[in-house]
């Protein structure tokens, strides 16, 4: 119950367009940047439901990346990246 309470959170995130307003984080998109900001949340004091949310957007964003090849969010589009292994500053060295 509490990891569908914590993608009931995630969701609401999203449909609220606070989503929107987060900035994004190359590589892991909007959903990535919840899951790193809940997690910092967590250990620091944000306790296990924090843990859970940031557990639940990661899930969301591999999960998005496996469908559709990339994570949603602005200038983060990995299509390409998780498959031919390019390199992180995208020159292909």
């Amino acid at each position: 119950m509490q990891m569908a309470l914590a993608a009931l959170v995630v969701g609401l995130v999203e449909k609220t367009g606070i989503l929107d307003k987060l900035p994004t984080i190359p590589v892991v998109g909007r959903k990535g940047t919840i899951a790193l900001a809940a997690w910092y949340y967590s250990k620091h004091g944000g306790g296990n439901m924090a843990r859970k949310v940031a557990i639940v957007a990661a899930v969301l964003s591999g999960y998005q990346l496996g469908k559709e090849g990339s994570v949603s969010g602005e200038g983060d589009d990995v299509s390409g990246f998780a498959v031919t292994g390019d390199d992180i500053d995208g020159d292909d060295d």
